[in-house]
């Protein structure tokens, strides 16, 4: 038997609203996990977007400043360098957004798995056996999953930190 948890009460200690009230919030828990999934991929598409203008901005200003054949400027090489450590900076903050929403949504459906005890069947519960039955898959696998998309992001500010110091 698993210990009770402090924030779901007992029928016989709330009272004759129990299950109309634990159905609302159950709908209100799972709205919220389904809001969380949907910032985190607002927040994907945004750093995206930011890296990509930090890289094309970059490799323009490369491009423009190697045009006349002599060579980079000390202020054109300084400039992409600066690029470089904000677009790494920018993939740590997203690693971290990504850990966070990770958290986020395993404590809501830890809770929403609670909830669904006490109500007539447990959908998130059973999704997730019929999704990893035999695969021994972790259900937050997305999210790490999606780390490689800054740790790539990062290899190329890198690279490109590299080669304004040396151009």
């Amino acid at each position: 038997m698993t210990a009770p948890k402090p924030y779901l009460r007992d029928q016989t200690d709330y009272g004759p609203e129990f299950r109309q009230h634990l159905l609302y919030q159950y709908q209100l828990m799972a709205e919220s996990a389904d809001r969380v999934s949907s910032r985190r991929q607002a927040a994907n598409g945004l750093l995206v977007t930011v890296n990509g203008s930090i890289l094309g901005w970059a490799a323009a200003l490369l491009t423009l400043a190697g045009r006349d054949g002599g060579g980079v400027s000390s202020e054109v090489q300084a400039a992409v360098v600066i690029a470089g450590v904000v677009g790494i900076g920018v993939c740590f903050l997203w690693v971290f957004f990504l850990r966070a929403y990770r958290e986020l949504n395993h404590a809501k459906f830890t809770i929403i798995n609670d909830m669904e005890r006490h109500l007539p069947a447990s959908m998130y519960d059973a999704e997730w056996e019929v999704l990893n039955r035999g695969r021994g898959r972790n259900p937050f696998a997305v999210t790490r999953s999606e780390l490689l998309l800054p740790l790539a992001a990062g290899a190329l500010h890198i690279t490109l930190l590299v080669f304004g110091a040396v151009a």
